[in-house]
């Protein structure tokens, strides 16, 4: 049996991973019953130490351990000071994993949730692999590759921990946080619904990779177990492998709603660092395509809606601030 923590939970892609792992009747998973808080990372620091005791000590009962790194607040458009700070969050991190568990790395695999579209946004080939080089032209693309890198501490030294980057394409899901600045699809629906006007910086025409969370989940969870005992560092890049235009979102988020959308077409910052067409392609590892069929967009897009009108009418009730 594996000991398995997500860190990260309470986001979309670690509530997906948490949600998988749990039906797995070969895992189980570790919960430190620690609210960690991610705005002081001094007092941060001391948490992820007593967490990682803990783990550590729990870990010993088990025949391997994996951590996946879900974890970050930050967007495409976060400034240089707030990716600064997440970065330093997962080197703090590192730096106490290493530590702790020095007699036991070779034991254990740590899965590191990256961005495909933040760390190829420069890249000129629209299709993209493994293969194909780093290009990052944001600040937050350059961190993630960044702390990609400070990855490669855990393998110095012939610790021998296995490490799986994945690089994932656009993840949408029921579970978006409100208040982060990110999830095109899940603001058209819920715009749509309060009759707002959505505003595209991009072409309609704009090409994206739009993987939904749970295939997302359990794609990097099949790949970390392949991985698992390499004792190396592997990428692997999490993607449904097929692009859909902005203008194709925009007529299924038409269909589950019923309602005609009101689109605002302008330009700001950061327009220039989305290119039109973006088509990933994993070569590594390879995966049984039988196991892996994508959810259909029209039935992530409609668990989205249903989602959205739930918050919509808690919000409204006039018990919703009990």
């Amino acid at each position: 049996m594996i000991l398995s923590w997500v860190i990260g939970k309470g986001g979309l892609l670690g509530g997906a991973l948490t949600a998988t792992l749990e039906e797995d009747q070969n895992v189980k998973l570790f919960d430190p019953g620690i609210v960690f808080n991610w705005r002081n990372t001094q007092f941060l620091s001391m948490q992820f130490e007593f967490a990682l005791s803990q783990f550590h000590e729990e870990e010993r009962k088990y025949t391997n351990w994996i951590i996946y790194w879900a974890a970050g607040s930050c967007t495409l458009s976060s400034t240089i000071e707030e990716v600064s700070n997440e970065k330093n969050i997962l080197t703090k991190f590192i730096y106490s994993l290493k530590n702790i568990f020095e007699d036991s790395l070779c034991r254990g695999s740590f899965i590191f949730s990256s961005s495909a579209g933040a760390i190829y946004g420069g890249t000129s080939t629209p299709y993209i692999t493994e293969l194909t080089t780093p290009s990052p032209i944001t600040p937050y693309g350059l961190s993630k590759l960044a702390q990609e890198q400070i990855l490669n501490e855990l393998i110095i030294g012939d610790h021998g921990i296995s490490i799986l980057i994945a690089r994932i394409s656009t993840i949408y899901g029921i579970n978006q946080r409100e208040g982060k600045n990110q999830g095109l699809i899940s603001t058209i629906i819920k715009n749509i619904l309060l009759n707002k006007p959505i505003h595209i910086f991009v072409p309609l025409d704009t090409m994206r990779d739009y993987i939904y969370d749970k295939d997302a989940a359990k794609k990097i969870i099949y790949a970390a177990n392949i991985t698992h005992n390499s004792h190396s560092l592997n990428l692997k890049i999490i993607a449904s492998e097929k692009s859909m235009s902005i203008s194709q979102i925009l007529s299924i988020c038409k269909r589950v709603t019923k309602k005609n959308p009101r689109i605002v077409t302008s330009l700001n910052k950061n327009s220039l660092a989305y290119k039109k067409l973006i088509h990933f392609s994993s070569i590594n590892p390879p995966e049984d395509a039988k196991n892996f069929s994508n959810t259909n967009p029209y039935i992530g897009i409609d668990a989205i809606k249903r989602e959205e009108i739930h918050r919509i009418q808690f919000h409204s009730s006039p018990f919703s601030n009990f």
